[in-house]
């Protein structure tokens, strides 16, 4: 999540961003998931 953050800048003054960058995460990871689902 830091990483995240830092890569895109967010997360350094209010919460909306954080939350913003909380929810890209989770969206990508259970792509992931998904992708992964399907090839096992």
């Amino acid at each position: 999540m830091r990483e995240l953050s830092k890569e895109l800048g967010v997360g350094t003054q209010c919460g909306k961003c954080t939350n913003c960058t909380k929810k890209i995460l989770n969206e990508k990871l259970i792509d992931i998931v998904d992708i992964t689902d399907q090839v096992a």
